[in-house]
């Protein structure tokens, strides 16, 4: 049919076909083309959750929440501080505003990446994998 000299819109801006991929792939987020939407999180199976359970087991909480709770100057904290490591302590103090299941969830809903991989009293262990190809590293 080309032969009867219709002429397109994309023949006219010399714009490429558009590229389709299938629905699965689509719904997958497979696509060849590059996001800017959050990178969705696995969540951690039982075997990781108890092998980074005994990694944090020794470990000394590194920051404390206190009276004014999550704060933006405290996410930034921590995600600074998962530049040089993988798995952190939080202490939630007493005078916080929230438990410390609620202030963890905070705390990792602020970081990409980052997950609670256990909640004990008032200590919060948080996991953020380190990227492969070493962005992050100072």
């Amino acid at each position: 049919m080309s032969g009867y000299g219709l002429v397109t819109s994309r023949a006219l801006t010399g714009a490429k076909p558009l590229e389709c991929q299938s629905p699965r792939a689509y719904l997958a987020g497979t696509s060849s083309r590059t996001r800017t939407r959050r990178p969705t999180i696995e969540p951690l199976t039982p075997s990781q959750r108890a092998e980074l359970k005994s990694l944090a087991h020794p470990l000394k909480p590194i920051f404390q929440v206190g009276k004014d709770g999550v704060t933006t100057r405290a996410v930034q904290a921590v995600s600074e501080a998962f530049n040089t490591r993988e798995i952190l302590k939080v202490k939630v103090l007493d005078s916080a505003p929230e438990d410390a299941r609620a202030t963890g969830a905070a705390l990792a809903s602020g970081i990409d990446g980052a997950q609670v991989v256990q909640v004990i009293g008032r200590t919060v262990v948080l996991y953020r994998p380190q990227p492969e190809d070493g962005e992050g590293s100072p």
